[in-house]
């Protein structure tokens, strides 16, 4: 029997396979590979090439079918499709950015996804809840737990953050229970989006906690914050890094975070603590209580990611209006409080 290879270059042959096919035909290429093997390949980027037909550029044909090519690619395609396939994205073939001259050039690794082994005891959930909260978690919660059998333990009380202290601190203390997840009492997801970040966190042994893609409350951008190579925070990430399975982030959330036990044992205490800012106010520059568990992990030196492959969602209040034609607008409730009904929903 040949001997499995640790590296596979097969440059541009993807653009020659139909995209019903290109899962099946990475498969057949990912049986050459051993476990953990690097996959290195190429495509023109359509993104690029219809960036470059808008500015009119000439020959923008060749940029995106070229000879023989059966299929066309971009970023976001060519991810999806080699994590179907059993690979996760790496970096680009040169270790640099994917994206050059026109071309999206990638290595990816091999992983075989361990599958989880029901009762799943070795997860405990833990929920901070005030007294009154959205059944629709409390349903999607219970679905989860009863499919994939793990246990959940709920805590109710004014300062949130010492209630979800105590409640880690008491499953640290369980036998046989290796990460704790958390889950806010506002988030919607399913067991699939659970089976996910386990498999991520057992292919990963290196990552103390992983959270999911959530967008905040009243918000338009996701939580999370992510250092820039001068230590502040970065205002823009590249698209590249959404494309992993573990991107390292300087804070995360608490919406359903798969957290590691042996990595918080020995973490400093209090782990959840709000910090005013300089001149006393909880104001602009102050730290809330689960930033100040972030901070206590990055100094730790312990890595904390998102899997941007497990998207949930966040309940909120909203408002409905009846706009012009009868077409609906919605509001968000802080956005009406702060400047009142949109313009077009005024009584007349």
């Amino acid at each position: 029997m040949e001997a499995k290879r640790k590296e596979l270059d097969i440059g541009g042959n993807l653009m020659e396979i139909r995209t019903d096919d290109a899962v099946q035909h990475l498969r057949t290429i990912g049986e050459q590979l051993e476990d953990g093997g690097i996959l290195s390949l190429w495509v023109r980027d359509l993104d690029s090439a219809l960036e470059a037909y808008k500015r009119g550029e000439p020959n923008t044909e060749e940029l995106i079918i070229g000879d023989g090519a059966r299929s066309v690619w971009n970023r976001e395609k060519l991810s999806r499709t080699l994590n179907y396939a059993g690979f996760e994205v790496i970096g680009g073939r040169s270790g640099l950015r994917w994206i050059e001259g026109g071309k999206i050039e990638v290595k990816a690794k091999k992983c075989g996804r361990p599958a989880p082994k029901t009762p799943m005891k070795e997860i405990h959930a833990v929920l901070s809840l005030p007294r009154i909260c959205w059944t629709d978690t409390q349903g999607q919660l219970h679905q989860a737990a009863a499919r994939l059998g793990f246990d959940v333990t709920r805590g109710t009380g004014v300062f949130w953050g010492q209630v979800l202290e105590r409640m880690m601190e008491q499953v640290c203390r369980l036998d046989g229970v290796k990460y704790i997840l958390t889950v806010d009492y506002d988030s919607i997801f399913d067991a699939e989006d659970i089976i996910r970040l386990w498999q991520v966190m057992e292919t990963n042994p290196d990552v103390a906690a992983l959270c999911p893609l959530q967008v905040g409350r009243d918000k338009d951008l996701c939580l999370l914050s992510v250092l820039a190579p001068d230590g502040s925070i970065a205002q823009r990430v590249d698209a590249d890094a959404f494309h992993t399975d573990a991107m390292t982030v300087n804070t995360g959330h608490f919406g359903l975070t798969l957290i590691r036990v042996d990595a918080i044992r020995g973490l400093p205490k209090p782990w959840f603590l709000g910090v005013p800012n300089r001149d006393g106010e909880w104001s602009d520059g102050r730290v809330d209580d689960d930033i100040h568990f972030w901070y206590r992990m990055r100094d730790a030196k312990l890595r904390v990611c998102v899997c941007p492959k497990v998207r949930i969602g966040h309940l909120q209040n909203i408002v409905t209006w009846p706009g012009e034609d009868l077409r609906t607008i919605h509001q968000y409730l802080t956005r009406f409080h702060d400047d009142g009904r949109p313009a077009e929903c005024m009584t007349f």
